[in-house]
C-alpha cells in the first residue's frame, strides 16, 4: 500500500462544488466535475472513488468508507480513511488544505482549515481520530500543509485576533494592521500532542501571491468561488 496525494492548479479548472447557489447553473457544476475528473485521471485516478466535504468551517471529521465513494458530505470539513480506493477530497482557495497519512501508509485523512477551522483546532480532532480510532502513534503521523493564504497577505481584524491571543508569535503587525500565520499555528498545535516536527512540511507558496498558479478568494472576490482539489488516497 503507499500514498498518493495532489493538489490542482488554476489551470486544472475550477473544482468548487456549487450546492445551493442560485445563480450558479447545473452546467458550472457539470464544467467543475468535469475538471476533477480530468484532474485525477492524471495521476491514474477515478472520479468515481472521490468523496467531497460539503465545507462548513466546523471540525467535524467523517471517517469514511467503501460506500461514500461519489458523496458530498455536506456537514464536514474532513475525512479519514484505512480503505483502499477511496479518495478523500476538499476544494480550497485560500484555505489550508492539510494533508495527514501514518508512516506505515495504511491510514490517510485530510482537511479543509480556515481561521475558523484552525481556531477550532480541527488539525488536532484529526489526530486525536488517528490516536484513539486507529490505535496510531502521534509520532508515527506524517502532516502536510498545502498552499494557502499567507501571514504576507492575511490581514485580520480585530474580532478574529481575540481568537488567536494565545498565538502571539504567528500574529506580526506591519503598517498599523496585523497578520496571522495560520500555518505555523497548526504546527504549534500539532507538536503539543507529541506530532514529530520532522514530519510536518508546510508548503511555501502563498496563493494570494501566485496569481498565475492558483485561484484566491480574498485577491480575486470573485461572484462564484473558484477553487483548488486537494486529494488523498490509499492505493
Amino acid at each position: 500500500m503507499k500514498i498518493i496525494k495532489g493538489f490542482s492548479t488554476k489551470a486544472d479548472g475550477n473544482m468548487k462544488i456549487y450546492s445551493g447557489v442560485v445563480h450558479t447553473s447545473d452546467n458550472e457544476n457539470q464544467k467543475n466535475k468535469e475538471n476533477r475528473r480530468k484532474f485525477l485521471e492524471k495521476a491514474g485516478l477515478k472520479d468515481d472513488n472521490l468523496i467531497l466535504a460539503g465545507l462548513v468551517h466546523g471540525n467535524r471529521i467523517v471517517i469514511a468508507k467503501d460506500s461514500d465513494k461519489g458523496k458530498v458530505i455536506s456537514d464536514c470539513d474532513g475525512f479519514v480513511t484505512d480503505t483502499l480506493g477511496v479518495i478523500l477530497g476538499v476544494t480550497a482557495a485560500d484555505c489550508l488544505p492539510i494533508f495527514f497519512w501514518n508512516k506505515q501508509e495504511t491510514l490517510a485523512g485530510i482537511v479543509h482549515a480556515g481561521w475558523r477551522g484552525v481556531q477550532k483546532e480541527i488539525a488536532l480532532e484529526m489526530i486525536n481520530i488517528f490516536v484513539n480510532k486507529f490505535g496510531c502513534s502521534a509520532k508515527d503521523i506524517n502532516v502536510k500543509i498545502g498552499p494557502h493564504i499567507k501571514d504576507c497577505h492575511f490581514e485580520i481584524q480585530a474580532d478574529v485576533v481575540k481568537n488567536f491571543l494565545g498565538y502571539q508569535t504567528s500574529i506580526k503587525e506591519v503598517g498599523g494592521g496585523k497578520y496571522l500565520n495560520l500555518g505555523n499555528i497548526i504546527k504549534e498545535q500539532l507538536v503539543s500532542v507529541g506530532v514529530e516536527v520532522k514530519n510536518i512540511q508546510d508548503a511555501l507558496e502563498c496563493t494570494f501571491c501566485e496569481n498565475d498558479k492558483y485561484f484566491s478568494y480574498r485577491r480575486d472576490k470573485p461572484k462564484d468561488i473558484e477553487a483548488m482539489l486537494a486529494y488523498i488516497t490509499i492505493v
